[in-house]
């Protein structure tokens, strides 16, 4: 929920106090993942388990923060045995890829294959463009995975999706970032649940800037 010096203190009195605000506007699910912050991180799900929430985390990959498989295997035992649903594979330009589209192929498989051990439910966030640049317009080594694409300055409805790499169905859609929700900074995204757009997302990515929220890469 957090930035990279949140504490419990900092949680008690930032979020739940406005915890009433966020259910009242019909807010579902939060994301919860950031940085390295593991400790933390598994108490903010269980407790926004304990309030009601449906909880997910993503991971923001990147070639530079070293080998696929410890980067997978340093989140899931950080993580242990925390009540999330799915673990996002963040793919996208900053993450300062291989030149070699083959290199970067190669990271991400790994990287899948380590996860894809735990059992737990994959996806992964990307826009089009930029994944093809990473991966290429051919490979489909994570159609089995659910897709979160990026739109920014969009609606919230899946209209403008066209399928890519083999994803033919999207599961969420980030379509406006950098609002100020209940107090927080947020990004919107939208996912098809009972027929409702619900999902707000809070936790600053590793690599935003100080008024960033999450990655846009629409």
């Amino acid at each position: 929920f957090f930035n990279d010096t949140a504490t419990t203190e900092i949680y008690t009195r930032s979020i739940v106090g406005s915890v009433r605000c966020v259910q009242e506007t019909d807010i579902q699910q939060w994301d919860v993942m950031q940085k390295d912050l593991y400790l933390l991180q598994k108490k903010n799900i269980e407790e926004a388990k304990k309030l009601g929430f449906e909880v997910d985390v993503y991971f923001y990959m990147s070639p530079t923060k070293g080998d696929p498989r410890k980067q997978a295997k340093d989140c899931l035992n950080g993580l242990g045995n925390a009540p999330y649903d799915v673990i996002w594979m963040d793919i996208e330009h900053s993450g300062h890829w291989h030149k070699e589209l083959s290199s970067n192929v190669a990271f991400i498989s790994q990287f899948y294959d380590e996860v894809r051990k735990s059992g737990k439910k994959i996806g992964v966030y990307t826009e089009a463009s930029v994944y093809h640049s990473i991966v290429g317009k051919d490979w489909c080594g994570l159609k089995d995975t659910l897709i979160w694409y990026s739109h920014e300055k969009s609606e919230p409805n899946f209209h403008d999706f066209k399928p890519f790499n083999c994803w033919k169905t999207p599961t969420m859609k980030q379509y406006s970032t950098n609002i100020r929700h209940c107090g927080a900074g947020a990004d919107y995204d939208y996912f098809a649940q009972n027929n409702k757009y619900c999902l707000l997302y809070t936790s600053p990515s590793p690599r935003d800037l100080s008024t960033s929220r999450m990655p846009s890469s629409a």
